[in-house]
């Protein structure tokens, strides 16, 4: 009895019929060859670190009927960096953090131009009080949170 053949496109084994795809045509479908392991580990990347309380402090006064306070209050993550987006990806820029004060969410448009951002082996933010709609400069007893593209140093 002679032995059908079939191709690796296309076979029956008890019954069930399995079709495989050819190198080629799942050659434009193959995830790894659309997103490396580099860019893979930095779009999961979403850790948090909380404020070191002794750098929490602002310079803002009350300057309108609302109580809202003007100038700027500032934090520091001790021993996080921010990650860089790799070279295949855009850097979402602001867009790569939450920041929460005392569990409320501050809305990216309060941060100062260029901050969050790296100095040494921590991070530094800058909040614009009238842009948070503050009433207080940051202090000791505010727990301040920062998550997104960081990673511990060290």
């Amino acid at each position: 009895m002679a032995r059908k053949r079939y191709t690796s496109q296309n076979r029956t084994h008890n019954g069930i019929r399995t079709r495989f795809l050819d190198q080629v045509s799942i050659g434009a479908f193959r995830p790894a060859d659309a997103i490396g392991l580099e860019e893979a580990n930095w779009l999961t990347l979403n850790n948090v670190a909380y404020g070191d309380p002794t750098t929490q402090s602002g310079s803002g006064t009350v300057f309108n009927d609302d109580e809202i306070i003007n100038g700027e209050s500032n934090v520091v993550f001790r021993n996080f960096n921010i990650v860089p987006a790799p070279a295949a990806l855009n850097d979402p820029g602001v867009n790569g953090f939450n920041v929460y004060i005392n569990g409320l969410f501050i809305e990216r448009n309060a941060f100062v131009t260029g901050y969050p951002q790296n100095s040494g082996n921590d991070i530094e933010l800058k909040i614009n009080n009238a842009s948070a709609s503050l009433e207080n400069n940051f202090d000791q007893r505010d727990l301040i949170v920062i998550t997104g593209k960081i990673n511990a140093v060290g």
